[in-house]
């Protein structure tokens, strides 16, 4: 692991994210729902700490809803901002680090003796 770690590294996020893990609000919510099914976990028959658990849970889910739908709603205005003022470079620029960049991937092709498979975009097109 440490040697993949030297040599690869770890990849970073490619887009924005409407997760902002530094709302103090939010990791505070998140903190007391996993310790609330923690204790859930350790004593399964209760029925207080199942609903306090679930009560949590249900306040972090909305929470967190909210923050999303703001983060989306914001964006959906600066985007559409950038496209009343006719500005096309920085409104693809926006879109595109909304929704982060597009994965291309090849799919191979077997050969005509069905033996091999082309993973050249060249020998693919070809066949």
């Amino acid at each position: 692991m440490n040697a993949a770690t030297a040599s690869l590294n770890f990849s970073t996020k490619k887009h924005q994210d409407w997760f902002d893990s530094n709302n103090a609000s939010i990791k505070q919510l998140l903190t007391e729902k996993n310790a609330a099914h923690a204790a859930k976990l350790q004593n399964p028959s209760s029925t207080v700490l199942h609903q306090k658990w679930k009560q949590l849970r249900s306040c972090a889910q909305k929470e967190l809803r909210q923050a999303e739908n703001k983060w989306w709603s914001d964006k959906a205005n600066e985007i559409q901002s950038y496209a009343d003022a006719n500005e096309t470079q920085k409104f693809y620029d926006t879109i595109k680090a909304a929704y982060g960049p597009r994965h291309h991937s090849v799919h191979p092709v077997r050969t005509k003796d069905d033996v091999t498979l082309m993973k050249d975009q060249q020998g693919i097109l070809s066949r």
